[in-house]
């Protein structure tokens, strides 16, 4: 029998496939647990219309991931924070004040659950920053850490 699959089944497909199973897997198991619909032509078609609109989104995606990278790794921000004497900075850069300079400077989107510091920020001067746009993409950036003149003794 031929049902098209609402949702991932291990073993058999993902969701949006149209594809072949036993009779009574499909009575038994799909169709009551809501997995899958039996297919006719019509869904096929419709079906195949939605395989190729998400892979056109996902290509999108891929293009829009592998831009930011090139843009991105090797690229320099300039953050200024308030520092003593001794170029200790009172308090830290934070994750979200990297993405924020990122979006202001760079113009790349980026959210603070992707920027991964190597080390805190604590000093003025150069920093690297890891930023993770997605599972193969993992950019390197140099944060620049510049006194804004709120030096104290």
């Amino acid at each position: 029998m031929k049902v098209l699959l609402k949702e991932n089944v291990k073993g058999i497909g993902n969701r949006g496939d149209v594809v072949d199973v036993k009779d009574g897997f499909a009575r038994n198991m799909l169709l009551p647990n809501n997995k899958a619909l039996i297919a006719s032509k019509k869904m096929e078609l419709q079906a195949e219309q939605m395989r190729k609109a998400q892979a056109t989104k996902n290509k999108k995606i891929a293009d829009f991931v592998e831009a930011s990278f090139n843009a991105l790794n090797s690229s320099n921000i300039t953050i200024s924070a308030k520092a003593g004497t001794n170029e200790k900075l009172f308090g830290s850069v934070t994750v979200n004040e990297i993405a924020v300079a990122i979006g202001s400077q760079l113009n790349i989107e980026v959210d603070k659950k992707q920027v991964q510091e190597v080390e805190h920020i604590k000093t003025l001067g150069d920093h690297k920053v890891l930023v993770k746009l997605d599972s193969s993409h993992l950019a390197e950036i140099n944060v620049s850490v510049i006194n804004d003149g709120g030096t104290s003794k």
